[in-house]
């Protein structure tokens, strides 16, 4: 196994000051990847928007991800409320998650 990659040393350095899903693209020589925030079953509103904030405040991107057959009637609510709140940011825009890689 060789030496980590310059971005997953980035990424690990967030983890380690508390931020654990880093917002920016890690490009390796072959692929790239991003980490998206998780809505499960348990996951809160203020997770998500604490996460989307950390995000914001470094000119990072955000990334939610799910899957519709978990969707139960408290985390549709979650998601209408983070939902609500990243809309009624100015400047925010709602992409595919292909764009976060161009």
């Amino acid at each position: 196994m060789g030496a980590p990659h310059a971005g997953e040393l980035l990424a690990r350095r967030e983890v380690s000051r508390g931020n654990p899903v880093y917002p920016f693209v890690l490009r390796y020589r072959k692929h790239a990847e991003f980490a998206c925030h998780s809505l499960i079953p348990g996951t809160t509103l203020d997770e998500l928007v604490r996460g989307f904030e950390e995000a914001r405040e470094v000119g990072g991107d955000f990334c939610l991800a799910t899957h519709y057959w978990e969707i139960d009637e408290t985390m549709h609510r979650t998601l209408a409320g983070f939902l609500d709140h990243a809309a009624g940011v100015p400047g925010v825009r709602f992409v595919a998650a292909d764009e976060l890689f161009a």
